[in-house]
């Protein structure tokens, strides 16, 4: 079965992509999953507040993670808005990275601020990182926007050549007790991909991006709807948690080869898509006749 992809240009054999996080840190941890499967990797972000703190050394570790790699290597800014951000992604490209993802993490809090200048302001960020690079630019957003579909159309207007669906916010967590908050990392579910589905379908044949489809890919079920909707590549993340003593990049590889081999597909890009439009006529079997139906089906 053939499950050759490509992403953001770059040829991959398979259309398992890290999401960027701790084990995507270090030389080391990314041998490891290569070795277990993945097609490429995003490399731990480098925060907007620890850019000046520590960007020479996380350039330089960029430069050590694509020496020890033999698969597309994939930088992460997570940012919201920095002066500096151009020079950084030239000085990024430096390493020899294949790609640069922007994570637009972003809680407006000022009142005075409408949904117009938020996008505005973030727009204006992606275009200069575009301008200033010449590494294709692959952007992580949230699913709160007014109109999510004018503003991925901006996004790809601007330069973007892909999409991450999406950010998931790490919620907080009281301590009632002491007071105190609790940084616990809210790991995802298989049913937290649902929105990022539901969104990838909608998205696929508005936008001529590519489209990584992250949050809630723990089984090869998931991972099957996923490609169906349309997602370019998959990007699991908690399940390497959840599971450090098994290896889900093979399960999930070995279960979509199976799947089409049983559904009679020698290319995993003959089904790519296929459940986009539904067997109401048009997308809005996703938009809007799938929650009036299931919500009928409630007796």
């Amino acid at each position: 079965m053939d499950l050759t992809t490509t992403y953001l240009g770059l040829p991959l054999k398979n259309p398992l992509v890290t999401s960027a996080c701790s084990l995507t840190g270090t030389p080391e941890g990314v041998r490891k999953l290569e070795a277990a499967g993945f097609a490429a990797v995003v490399v731990r972000s480098i925060f907007e507040e620890d850019l000046a703190r520590i960007g020479d050394a996380h350039l330089a570790n960029l430069q050590a993670i694509r020496a020890a790699a033999t698969i597309p290597v994939i930088a992460s800014v997570n940012c919201r808005a920095h002066a500096s951000w151009e020079s950084f992604a030239r000085q990024i490209e430096s390493t020899g990275v294949a790609a640069l993802e922007l994570n637009l993490y972003d809680i407006p809090v000022d009142p005075t601020e409408s949904s117009a200048q938020i996008e505005a302001r973030q727009l204006d960020l992606v275009r200069q990182v575009v301008a200033a690079t010449r590494l294709p630019v692959t952007v992580k957003i949230s699913p709160f926007y007014t109109a999510l579909i004018p503003f991925c159309l901006a996004l790809q207007q601007a330069g973007a050549k892909g999409l991450v669906l999406f950010n998931r916010f790490m919620q907080p967590d009281i301590n009632t007790e002491t007071g105190q908050l609790r940084y616990n990392v809210n790991f995802s579910v298989s049913k937290d991909m649902l929105l990022p589905l539901r969104w990838t379908a909608i998205l696929r044949d508005q936008l001529t991006l590519d489209i990584a489809l992250t949050g809630g890919i723990h089984t090869v079920d998931d991972a099957v709807q996923a490609i169906l909707v349309g997602a370019t590549v998959l990007a699991p993340c908690s399940v390497l948690y959840q599971r450090p003593e098994a290896n889900p990049a093979g399960e999930l590889l070995d279960g979509l080869r199976h799947w089409l081999a049983r559904k009679g597909h020698q290319q995993i890009s003959e089904c790519r898509g296929a459940m986009r439009n539904t067997n109401f006529g048009d997308r809005t079997g996703f938009e809007r006749a799938h929650y009036m139906k299931t919500l009928s089906s409630v007796k």
